[in-house]
């Protein structure tokens, strides 16, 4: 096993606290754009609350908007870059932070430890979005205006990388727009106060959100930055490609790669790279029938042609055994009994069952050519099984409230780690009462595995720990890890910059983007 980024009590443990000891030159550029960069989202938005946020186009916004602690260098994801904290150290269960001076929110305001801690609380009594980065803190002490102290409950060297996504509010503002006990939740919602590079200067509802350069921000802008961020909702897949391919949009979500590929060569440059645990994941449902019973679901996942999604994505994809895919290091795919489909044993597998003529429904996000193939290929997988699935298109955002209330027995949802520490991705997926355990899944040894990873004190323990999980997700059979494909992002020449995100589902970081239209 690679030590790098899994093991993190050598290698990994260097990068992040040395890391933290270096400073990030601010200052922006000096040729910008006027001309607005259209960026063609699939769905709207529903927040910009980055305690809140947790679907990508939530946090396409307050990911550009507000600032975390620390951030990952997106070329090598387990180096962790300073950001709004300019030094961190470590010891035991403590971290001390040391917050970059003089910056300001949107509103002017400064940035002090307040903030931090009160950003930190409010995300630990609100229990939403990406909280669940947030497992392993016990609370947060203000030592000075420049200085705080975040509480470990284990020595586990993660936290630096797990605050990269941790965006910081105004500890004025949570006073000021609470309603009742709401935590400011109401006005979070439609309204943005960050320290981040872009702030929200127009807001469309349903059609969609502008964003402007924040000259005042503490880091640095590329020598052609974006001045105006357009942010449109495009649901159709097809109209987001011939839009992007037209020159209307300068990049779009979702691109399918077989029409990634088809761009012309001359105008259009492909940026390629890892990113996503298990994207498309498809969720199957352990407490309602017919997927409650495990030989049936065990039945679907042997029956799922891995081999068509490889194609589908011309290549740029493999398979993956378990729930970390195989380009991440320290994955336990190789480990695990290799997935394939075997229609022999899942005829077996449903005969065992003892379930006959099944039918349910899978619900697929709308918008995305890549969820509606992997819908159809289930679907056609069971059909030769003698089981009917009726796929349901529904917006992306109702698909928790779906899973949440029972009411399917599958749904397709793409999923990131959101950092390259495994165990908040799998505490807020499978821990009883977490914000992203939609099956309401809940079993002790799971608690007390992820405990014991947290906790371990070296790495061939964590290791271990590790093994265990991803062992027992794959004989749950809950989740099938349909593909895990590369991201390809078709590029007008006009843009460049751009990375893909290893932690996250497609984004956009603008700061980093160089526009000459």
């Amino acid at each position: 096993m690679t030590p790098t980024g899994w093991s993190p009590r050598a290698t990994l443990m260097t990068a992040i606290i040395a890391t933290g000891l270096v400073s990030i030159a601010g200052g922006a550029s000096a040729d910008s754009s006027t001309k607005p960069f259209v960026y063609a989202e699939a769905f709207p938005f529903s927040t910009m609350d980055p305690a809140a946020a947790g679907l990508n186009p939530d946090m396409l916004v307050t990911q550009n908007t507000y600032d975390a602690l620390t951030r990952y260098d997106e070329s090598a994801p387990t180096k962790i870059l300073p950001a709004l904290a300019t030094s961190w150290t470590q010891n035991g269960n403590d971290w001390t932070f040391k917050l970059r001076a003089g910056v300001k929110f949107h509103d002017g305001k400064l940035l002090t430890a307040d903030d931090v801690k009160a950003t930190i609380d409010r995300m630990l009594k609100m229990q939403q979005g990406l909280t669940f980065l947030l497992y392993n803190v016990s609370g947060v002490d203000v030592i000075d205006p420049t200085t705080v102290v975040i509480h470990a409950k284990t020595a586990n060297p993660w936290l630096p990388a797990d605050l990269t996504k941790v965006g910081i509010v105004s500890a004025q503002d949570i006073k000021d727009h609470a309603t009742g006990d709401d935590l400011a939740a109401g006005w979070f919602k439609d309204h943005e106060n960050g320290t981040s590079a872009y702030k929200v200067t127009a807001n469309n509802p349903g059609v969609d959100l502008t964003l402007g350069r924040n000259k005042d921000w503490w880091g640095e802008f590329t020598d052609h930055p974006v001045e105006t961020f357009i942010d449109r909702f495009v649901v159709d897949g097809s109209q987001r490609f011939i839009g992007l391919k037209g020159g209307d949009y300068q990049l779009a979500a979702f691109i399918s790669t077989d029409n990634a590929l088809s761009l012309d060569k001359t105008k259009f440059h492909l940026v390629v790279g890892n990113n996503l645990w298990a994207y498309p994941n498809l969720n199957l449902n352990p407490i309602a029938a017919p997927t409650n019973n495990a030989d049936f679901r065990a039945a679907m996942v042997a029956a799922f042609d891995y081999k068509a999604m490889v194609d589908y994505y011309k290549g740029y994809a493999s398979t993956s055994n378990g729930p970390i895919p195989a380009w991440v290091p320290g994955s336990t795919s190789d480990k695990l009994p290799v997935i394939k489909q075997d229609l022999d044993k899942a005829k077996a597998l449903l005969d065992k069952s003892g379930i006959k003529n099944a039918k349910f429904t899978c619900a697929i996000p709308a918008g995305s050519p890549d969820y509606d193939f992997v819908g159809q290929v289930l679907q056609a997988a069971a059909a030769s099984l003698g089981v009917t699935i009726e796929l349901n298109d529904v917006p992306v955002a109702q698909i928790p409230d779906l899973m949440k209330k029972g009411t399917v027995a599958c749904a397709v949802y793409g999923e990131a780690s959101n950092s390259p520490d495994p165990a908040p991705f799998f505490a807020a997926r499978y821990l009883k009462g977490k914000y992203l355990n939609l099956w309401s899944y809940d079993d002790a040894d799971m608690v007390k595995l992820i405990d014991q990873y947290a906790a371990a004190a070296d790495a061939k323990a964590q290791d271990d720990a590790l093994m265990q999980i991803s062992q027992k997700l794959v004989d749950m059979h809950m989740d099938l890890w349909t593909v895990s494909p590369q991201t390809v992002m078709p590029m007008p020449n006009s843009v460049q910059g751009y990375k893909v995100d290893p932690f996250n589902l497609i984004n956009v970081r603008i700061a980093s983007l160089s526009y000459s239209p």
